[in-house]
């Protein structure tokens, strides 16, 4: 990482804890809003955020399909740089379900790496996801990507699978 995204990233991770410590007196429903330029690192904070948080179920949501696809490829198929020690292997504890209207080209190798992908209106697939992680180890946590577009189907899906969301990390670009 460059100089200012670790100085960027040590103070916002600085400045959460201490937002979430006040808000926690006030709330069980703790918010954040970051304001930061294009290129800074935003989705590098986000994933640190989700690895020091301890939700069972964290949904991002961002604007468009293309940054799906930058998230897949960056931090899930070819992660690189020095965030995190060992930072290929950062994701292994969580299940990753990508949640939009169209499919990788990289599909097979995502499956190998566990990361599924859904339409957000097939409900069936969705329903089956869940279904299949109450049956087995509930020891892996979930981290759920979708476009603002797909953000409510999904929600309804989640409310008829009986799931929380832990946390919720909205990037508006």
């Amino acid at each position: 990482m460059r100089w200012y995204q670790v100085e960027a990233l040590s103070a916002a991770l600085q400045r959460t804890e201490e937002h979430y410590e006040d808000q926690s007196k006030k709330s069980t429903h703790l918010r954040s809003l970051f304001h930061v330029f294009c290129g800074l690192g935003k989705t590098r904070l986000f994933c640190a955020r989700i690895l020091s948080v301890s939700a069972q179920f964290t949904l991002i949501v961002v604007p468009s399909l293309e940054l799906i696809r930058q998230f897949r490829s960056e931090q899930i198929l070819h992660p690189q740089g020095d965030l995190f020690a060992n930072r290929s292997e950062w994701f292994k504890d969580f299940d990753f379900v990508a949640i939009c209207s169209e499919q990788s080209e990289h599909a097979e190798e995502l499956e190998k790496k566990g990361v599924r992908q859904f339409s957000a209106s097939n409900a069936s697939g969705i329903k089956e996801f869940f279904d299949k992680r109450n049956e087995s180890d509930f020891a892996k946590k979930v981290v759920a990507i979708v476009t603002i577009d797909s953000r409510r189907e999904l929600l309804k899906r989640l409310r008829e699978n009986r799931v929380t969301i832990g946390l919720e990390i909205v990037d508006e670009a």
